[in-house]
């Protein structure tokens, strides 16, 4: 089982990811989250294949497609999140933090 936590910022919608997955393909989801864009994408999310997810615009990729559809913030990074966690339960990628930080000078 993998799992994320995301803050995604000022929306204040944290949101907990957890992935499962029992022959390295298939990941179930599971999206725990107050976020009601998101919830509306989690229902289409309910398993991914986990090498479609690999390519973002191949025919079975899902979770770019079900947040594209669902999430009116572009900037929010949960779908960045949900493709790593998928990514490393699955055995693609090793678990490592990813990690934004934003500095603002009004001044230019």
């Amino acid at each position: 089982m993998t799992r994320a936590a995301v803050d995604p910022g000022i929306c204040g919608f944290e949101v907990t990811i957890t992935a499962c997955t029992q022959d390295l393909r298939r990941v179930r989801l599971v999206i725990d989250t107050d976020c009601p864009a998101l919830q509306h994408a989690a229902a289409a999310l309910q398993e991914v294949d986990a090498h479609a997810e690999m390519e973002p615009d191949a025919p079975g990729a899902q979770i770019l497609r079900a947040c594209a559809l669902n999430l009116y913030c572009g900037g929010c990074p949960v779908p960045a999140a949900l493709v790593k966690a998928v990514e490393v339960e699955a055995g693609l990628a090793q678990p490592r933090d990813a990690s934004i930080r934003l500095e603002h000078d009004p001044a230019c």
